[in-house]
């Protein structure tokens, strides 16, 4: 009986090693495989970039997946989203910046545009918004919507049949949530936000408002004093319904 055990015991070591071998080769030349050919794929941007065949990246050379293609070749795209920033516009554009610091080529990595952009940041440093300024932004609808750049209507009319509910969680830092709000916004989806109970009174005033603005943005009326990691953060979902 012991010898069997022994014998069962030595047969799963010589397994598991045999195992681990076989996995960690496997994986060894799927890594080398893969790096072979990243290395051999270049992007080409187009001439915007200022170049007409291959583009060398600025850090790690990638390929360009069909989802960042799709992005720039997709029409419906605002010009904005892919252009120079409005912090970049409000600035000035001396020296060709609008059309050096644009997210397209930061997108690619170009070089030239990196560097510039980490020059831009340092020369004009961005300060947090306070709340009370959002708040006042907020007053005015019409102007709130059009500063954000809110959609009066869908990216393209099938988005109409597709349209999602989201559930947002806030407890600070309200220009953040603005700008998370702005990204994802679209006209046929439903926006539910739950403010935290130790927020301050500005920042559930200027949620508020902000939900006035956009009619398809939603404030639970019951607010849940929420606990980082534990069940209040469930418990906040029930009030949505």
């Amino acid at each position: 009986m012991v010898s069997r055990l022994l014998c069962s015991r030595h047969a799963l070591v010589v397994f598991t090693v045999g195992f681990s071998i076989y996995f960690f080769m496997k994986s060894y030349l799927i890594s080398v495989s893969v790096g072979i050919d990243d290395e051999n794929m270049l992007l080409s941007p187009g001439s915007d970039l200022g170049h007409s065949t291959s583009v060398p990246m600025y850090g790690t050379v990638t390929a360009l997946n069909s989802s960042m293609q799709t992005l720039f070749d997709n029409e419906s795209c605002r010009a904005d989203i892919l252009g120079a920033p409005p912090l970049v516009h409000a600035a000035g554009c001396d020296n060709g910046r609008c059309d050096t610091i644009t997210c397209k080529r930061l997108l690619f990595g170009d070089k030239e545009s990196v560097d510039e952009a980490v020059k831009f940041t340092k020369e004009y440093p961005r300060y947090m918004m306070p709340e009370t300024a959002l708040l006042r932004n907020a007053m005015n609808c019409d102007r709130f919507r059009k500063l954000g750049g809110y959609r009066d209507s869908p990216v393209r009319p099938s988005d109409n049949d597709f349209p999602i509910a989201f559930s947002i969680l806030v407890h600070w830092h309200l220009e953040q949530f603005e700008v998370l709000l702005r990204a994802i916004y679209r006209p046929q989806n439903i926006y539910c936000i739950h403010v935290d109970a130790k927020t301050s009174w500005t920042f559930h005033s200027a949620i508020m408002k902000i939900a006035q603005c956009l009619d398809n943005v939603y404030v639970a009326t019951r607010r849940q004093l929420v606990v980082y990691a534990g069940f209040s953060r469930l418990q906040v979902r029930n009030y949505f319904f």
